[in-house]
């Protein structure tokens, strides 16, 4: 038994480490490859506050400060810089496998934790995430050891494990306000199934007690945002039809066709279930305590978003763990004592994700807006004359101009400076105007207006104030994603 046991674990540790290599070949490949994103900006600004300026501020607003307190003592050791801020997010990414492959040897069936690490390795929307300087990796990692930590609970409860599952909570709530979900459904799972309740006992009291005590002094600002959201809205257009959930389903799934791979699959294990149900009553084990753990979040949500736009991808990526388990974990399940079936569906399905994977995902619009800003604001700073003018449309990319126009980043480095009009006073200064004040400017002594927008931005009405001044358009440089549209005073023609 003792080999046996020594065995098992060097296998582990084997799979787990070519898993950690496969995962982090794939993360790191093209992690440089895309300008810095506007969300980016956003977490790299606020890290250069103190600690305590970035728990006044944030938490007054939309996020919760625990990435940006990480960031601040992460630059502090490896620099300021694109690629320092993304490598943290990385690390995460990469050993979220880790969760990952350990939930998976409590799922029913014996390739389940191989099969969800593969999955996992080629999830673009993780790759993406990796290259992306926020907080979203690290809530997908902490998101998977708090359930790996319940399954623990579940199995043998000890006051280690509880700390652990406590601590891992607090960690994920203050790092993300949508992350509620995963401990609402573990609390919920303790209420609804006898084995888990009378298993754990009421040491999930305590530790729920313990966990909501510590997150006492951030419950103000939740209350405030979600009731914010509820009566104003957010920038996330609310959802229509069920166009919405198949594309966050696409997301999850790389690419339609393994969409509907899993969809496929889903079906398939559902109606097995009720089968199963009618012929011997219902009996609920890891398989459905997995799938509730992203269904149950998924389509609240979902339904919760034709009233208020809050379904977009990134905020639910720590679903993403429990849904490629609950994949591999279907396929063992349909196929339980015929092996080749099994192993032969599990390759389909790992096979087409990886064909669909796009590990230079960072040029995808997942998170953020990441546009070709380096080359447009170098190209706007060779433009730059004294009678010009530059307006910047959309206004909200300021912080990614600013960024490559300012060499020794001395805006982003304003520490005290609790606000973001720094990245506005810094472009005005340099002559640059933005989208929302275009017409209150005098033209009369500018001789060219170069504009710097987005390739799908509509700047019709920019156009037209501008004819109506004597401007007509001369040039248009196209870039990737941005374009400089040009426009000389007609007497200067």
């Amino acid at each position: 038994m003792k080999k046996k046991l020594e065995y098992s674990l060097k296998t582990d540790l084997l799979v787990c480490t070519m898993l950690v290599l496969v995962v982090f070949v794939l993360r790191i490949w093209h992690i440089g490859d895309a300008d810095i994103g506007n969300d980016e900006c956003f977490s790299l600004y606020y890290a250069q506050f103190t600690p305590a300026d970035i728990i006044q501020v944030l938490c007054r607003g939309d996020n919760p400060p625990l990435w940006e307190l990480l960031l601040h003592g992460w630059i502090k050791v490896f620099g300021f810089g694109i690629l320092s801020m993304r490598l943290l997010s990385l690390i995460f990414s990469v050993f979220t496998v880790i969760p990952v492959y350990l939930i998976g040897k409590h799922l029913p069936g014996r390739c389940v934790s191989m099969v969800a690490g593969s999955l996992y390795a080629v999830s673009t929307i993780s790759i993406f995430l990796s290259h992306d300087g926020r907080v979203y990796s690290l809530v997908g990692i902490l998101a998977a050891f708090s359930f790996y930590f319940f399954l623990l609970l579940a199995e043998r409860p000890s006051l280690w494990r509880w700390s652990l599952w406590v601590i891992v909570n607090l960690l994920l709530i203050y790092s993300h306000y949508l992350a509620w979900w995963v401990v609402v459904m573990e609390v919920a799972l303790w209420l609804l199934v006898p084995s888990v309740r009378s298993g754990m006992g009421k040491g999930m009291l305590w530790a729920f007690a313990a966990m909501a005590v510590l997150y006492l002094p951030i419950v103000p600002t939740l209350i405030r945002r979600f009731a914010d959201s509820g009566l104003h809205g957010t920038w996330i257009e609310r959802c229509h039809g069920i166009d919405s959930l198949y594309s966050m389903l696409c997301c999850f799934s790389n690419a339609p066709v393994t969409t509907v791979l899993s969809i496929a699959l889903m079906l398939s294990a559902m109606v097995k279930s009720l089968v199963r149900i009618v012929q011997r009553g219902f009996v609920a084990g890891p398989l459905t305590w997995i799938t509730l753990m992203w269904v149950v979040p998924l389509l609240v949500s979902f339904g919760l978003s034709f009233l208020v736009g809050f379904f977009l991808n990134r905020y639910f990526y720590f679903l993403v763990p429990f849904y490629l388990l609950s994949l591999a974990a279907y396929v063992e399940y349909l196929f339980p004592k015929r092996r080749i079936p099994a192993v032969v569906l599990s390759v389909m399905l790992v096979a087409a994700m990886a064909a669909s994977v796009r590990p230079d995902s960072s040029r995808l619009r997942y998170a953020g807006w990441k546009g070709d800003v380096s080359a447009v604001a170098k190209r706007m700073n060779d433009l730059k004359g004294e009678e010009e003018v530059t307006i910047i449309a959309p206004d909200w990319i300021d912080k990614q101009i600013v960024f490559y126009l300012d060499d020794k980043h001395q805006a982003f480095q304003s520490e005290g400076t609790l606000d973001e009009p720094v990245f506005r006073n810094y472009l005005e200064q340099k002559g640059y105007r933005y989208e929302c004040d275009y017409q209150e400017f005098d033209y009369s002594a500018c001789q060219q207006v170069v504009i710097a927008h987005g390739n799908d931005h509509n700047i019709t009405g920019i156009l037209n104030h501008l004819s109506d001044h004597g401007f007509q358009q001369s040039q248009q440089e196209v870039f990737q994603q941005m374009t400089l549209t040009i426009l000389t005073h007609k007497q200067d023609l």
